[in-house]
Order: structure tokens, then sequence, then C-alpha cells
């Protein structure tokens, strides 16, 4: 293809003097060398309102990789904008902080002295980690910006204070169905943030900080070319090429933006409330998973100080699958017996002021009719790092927000009344322990349900293809543990993968104590490691085809691409 009016241009960069020299020569010859590219307008549309993009690029993936899908933002535009696309080169290829305004600023500097005019509406765009380095420069360079537009990326949890989404620069942003990096279920958490959270105002929502997911669409299909080493690793196949792709994306773009720059463009709106519809029907089984799992990105647990917390528009009192489907599993199994649970998140670990304990409020003589009041306690567990390769730093913070880690909760540690208890409290005489709690059966009769409700709840095409190409979970039998708290709590549900790799078995550490337990004050509990309901869903939509449905794809019988990464 060729290059339209591409423009190098040379810099130094500009480095604070207290960055270590090391640094400064690591980066500096790839600054000298930078080649930044700018498209100018269509010549068809010479004497259309001009409009100015700067594209910052993803880690590793050379500016002219953007050239495509560039000249798609412009032909989408082009029956009512003149598009200027400037797409600067960082050091390294990677748009870090510390180069990060030097490039933006080089890159304007080249447009405006090519003509561009410096009044004319500017938009900012980026992809992967371009697109989460430069929403800080748009944040502190509003007043300058119209709109951004965020591609296989979105606006991080950095802006949400007390859980309340807020952010100064209008930004589209645009996910793909098949993102290996930056997953669509991070994509759906921006869509319920920026929308549909009740804190937000909906119609606001829409317009400002729109989300769109484009079905079939990889992370590398934001650009072109070979994929980086990181991007080759993870990212899932594409199921649409790369020129449908960049059609797709620039579409939901020119949309986005013209619905900025002419709040009268009533087509352009109603094009854009079709997209969201579409996408929100896409996510709806994502969001409901995350709302049954009593996601903590929706609403922080809320911790309170009593055994059994209330519901409060702040923060989410306890885990409604607990209230759904634990502890009634725990107890199933008598007919006419009805278990009404409510469940409390906590720390499972804590001792003051008290230990949360689970307990059956009430009694009855049979179970026939029977309506059982009881409590559970929940902690929802979250793992938020490991080896992040861009950097090779290892992190465990609760603040990183890439999409490249799952972020569902890895378990649900959850005290419930074990099912002796329950059926003693319905009106059975007797009850067995061994019989009804025994047989490392029970945390995952729990967690089969977890895989249940995934598997009929997903999307069809969703469900289709992890049918096929997925590496499904499967069940083992519960873990025992030492009869003692802390080895319950600090023992993990089991990820195994099977010798084959055909499966990934779930198996629930557990630990269970009859009624007549020596000590009353732990007798008739049963604690298991609960599968998340969300982490199935996940698993089904990301991290579950990796095996076989990913570039890095081992079955070379199931990989659809060929060349340089594109569907024949």
């Amino acid at each position: 293809m060729c290059i339209r009016d591409r423009v190098s241009t040379q810099s130094t960069g500009a480095f604070p003097m207290n960055c270590l020299l090391f640094v400064f020569f690591a980066i500096l010859p790839a600054t000298i060398f930078a080649t930044d590219i700018l498209l100018k307008p269509l010549s068809a549309t010479s004497g259309l309102p001009e409009v100015g993009m700067v594209l910052v690029q993803g880690a590793g993936i050379k500016p002219e990789a953007y050239q495509s899908i560039a000249i798609e933002f412009q032909n989408a535009l082009s029956d009512y904008y003149a598009l200027w696309v400037g797409i600067p080169e960082f050091p390294g290829d990677v748009a870090e902080p510390v180069v990060l305004d030097d490039g933006i600023e080089r890159m304007l500097d080249t447009m405006y002295k090519a003509g561009f005019d410096s009044d004319s509406p500017l938009v900012m765009a980026g992809h992967s980690l371009g697109g989460a380095m430069v929403q800080t420069w748009t944040d502190s360079h509003a007043k300058n910006v119209t709109a951004q537009i965020l591609m296989g990326s979105f606006l991080t949890r950095v802006y949400k204070t007390d859980y309340v989404f807020s952010y100064s620069v209008p930004t589209l942003t645009i996910g793909g169905e098949l993102d290996g990096l930056a997953r669509a279920t991070r994509i759906a958490e921006a869509y319920y943030t920026q929308i549909l959270d009740p804190y937000q105002d909906q119609s606001s929502g829409e317009a400002n900080f729109p989300v769109t997911i484009i079905l079939g669409v990889s992370h590398m299909q934001f650009a072109d070319g070979d994929p980086p080493n990181l991007v080759l690793k993870r990212d899932l196949l594409p199921e649409v090429s790369y020129e449908q792709a960049h059609k797709l994306i620039a579409a939901d773009a020119a949309v986005f933006l013209r619905t900025r720059l002419n709040s009268s463009d009533a087509d352009a709106r109603n094009t854009l409330s079709s997209r969201l519809q579409q996408t929100r029907t896409f996510i709806n089984p994502i969001l409901d998973a995350f709302q049954l799992e009593g996601y903590h990105n929706f609403r922080p647990p809320c911790l309170c100080q009593n055994d059994t917390c209330d519901p409060a528009p702040n923060c989410t009192a306890g885990c409604p699958w607990t209230n759904q489907i634990s502890q009634p599993t725990m107890g199933s199994g008598l007919n006419g017996l009805t278990i009404n649970n409510r469940d409390s998140f906590h720390d499972v670990w804590e001792t003051q002021p008290t230990v949360h304990l689970p307990k059956i409020n009430n009694s009855c003589k049979s179970p026939t009719g029977c309506v059982l009041s009881t409590t559970t306690i929940t902690q929802g567990v979250y793992h938020t790092g490991e080896d992040l390769e861009i950097w090779k730093i290892h992190f465990d913070d609760k603040l990183l927000d890439t999409g490249f880690f799952p972020i569902t909760a890895v378990e649900l540690r959850t005290k419930m009344s074990s099912r002796q208890n329950i059926y003693a409290h319905a009106g059975v005489q007797n009850p067995n322990f061994d019989q009804l709690d025994g047989g490392d059966v029970r945390c995952g009769e729990i967690n089969q349900k977890a895989l249940d409700y995934a598997n009929t709840h997903v999307g069809s095409d969703t469900l289709n293809r992890f049918k096929q190409y997925g590496q499904p979970y499967t069940i083992a039998k519960d873990i025992d543990v030492c009869p003692a708290g802390p080895c319950w709590i600090w023992k993990e549900l089991q990820y195994d993968e099977t010798e084959s790799g055909d499966a990934v078995q779930i198996g629930s550490p557990q630990f269970s104590t009859a009624t007549d337990y020596p000590i009353p004050s732990a007798a008739g509990y049963h604690y298991c490691k609960v599968l998340s309901p969300a982490r199935a869903v996940e698993w089904m939509y990301v991290d579950g085809l990796r095996e076989n449905y990913s570039l890095n794809s081992t079955n070379t019988n199931k990989v659809f691409i060929q060349g340089n990464v594109r569907i024949a």
C-alpha cells in the first residue's frame, strides 16, 4: 500500500533532569530516528470542515500498522469532515509516560506546519497500551480536545471515585469480541460503569461515553500486519477479515464523532443508539453473571461490623449467588423445604469485632412447608496481577487495570450451614453427618451449578464456539483440609489442567463439622471454595479459548489464519 503524505520527524525528546542517565541513553537512539506518519485529508473532502486526530500506537506495533485503519476513518467521515490523522512513533514503539507528551506535541507541531488549523477540533485516539496512556494526556488537556476514541482499551478505574465514574472528555470505547488482551468482559464492565450504573445518567452516558463491541474482532485487528510477541501469545483468532474489521471500527468511530461535532446529526445519534443496543444484547449474559457474583468493581463489599450487612446504595451487602444457589444447594434434598438465605460479605479470617459465622435462625417440626431462615458469609477473592510481560515487572496490585487478566473472582470463600444442620432444623430426626456432608461432593455440586449456569446463559455464538474449541472446566472431588479455619482459608480453589490438556479440573477445598462437634461454636458448618458463575462465564468468552482458538494455539488443525495474521 502506498503511504500518502508520509512525513518523517526527528526529535531528541524532552526528559526531566532527574531521569536516570541509562534510561536516557537507552531510549535516545530510538527517539532520534522516530518516524511519525501524517495522513492529510482525502482530496475528495476539500472544502469540508477539518478535524484532526492523533492516534497513539499500541506497544510494539509500528505506526505504519495503523495506516489502513486511519484511511478507513477518513473514508467513514468523508461525506461530512476532512480528517487529518497523525500517528507518532515512540521510542521502542512503546508510548510510556516519560515520552508521551513529547511525542504527541511533536506530532501536533508537524500537523500544524503541514496546514492543519490549530483552531479545528482535535480528536485523540489510542490502541491497546496507547489507549491506556493517551487518556491521561487527554484528561490533562481537556480544554483542547473535542473527543477521544479508545480501541482495544478503555477508561481505567482511576476515573472512579467512591465507585462513581467521572471523566473530562467525551470518549468512545471500542472493544473486540475476540480481543485476547483487552478482554470483552472488561469492556462490558466499562459499559456498566459509564452507562448503566445507577449513579450515572444513562442518556448522558450513552451520548458522552458510549461503549461498543464489534463481533468477531480480535486485538490485533485494530491495527495491521505482524503482531508483537505479547499479542501473538495472548490474542484470540479473528472471525472477520482485517478489511472488514477496519470498516466496522471506523463506522463506530465516525458516528460517534459526528454526534460530537454536530449535535443536530440525528442520523448519527440513531445509528450510535442502535450500536449501543447491539452491544448491550451481547454483554447482558456477562453483566448478569457479574451481578450474581456481587462483582466488587460494580460496588465494593459493605464489610459491615455486624454479622449480617444491610443493603446500601454505595456497597454490596452479600453475594447473590450464595443466596440463590450455594446455601440452598448445600441444604437440598428434602421435599417441601425452602431456604431463605441472607448472605453478607466479610473477610473470612476476621476475628474482630467478631468471628463471622453462618446461622440458622429458626426450626420446623417437619420439612413439609418448612421455610428456614439462614445467614451465610462470603468473601470474593480477586487476583489482579502476575508477570506482565511488557515491563517484566511482577504486579499484585488491586489498582492494576489492563484487561489482560481475568477480572472475576478466582473464588468465593463461602461459610454455610451443613446439610446435616439444615436437615436437623427442618425436623429430620438424627440426620447422619457422614451421609449428608461426607463423600467430598457437596462443594462440587455447587460448583457444577456455576458451570450449568454459564452453559445456559452465555450467547449462542459464544456457546457454539466454546463447545467446538474451548477447554472446558470439569468438577473434581472436594479437597479435605485440616480441621481448622486457616487451613481452609489459605487453600485456594484448584484449577488443574488435565495431563492431556483437554480440560481444567476445579477442586474445592472443604471444611465441615458435625452438629455434635466438640466445640459447639464451630458445630454444624460446611465451608466451600465456590466457583463464581462470573468466572465460569468469563472462561467461556476469553480464557477457555486460548488453548485451541488463539494465535498461539498449538493445535494447527484449528488455526484459521494465513500470512500476516489475516483471515483468508
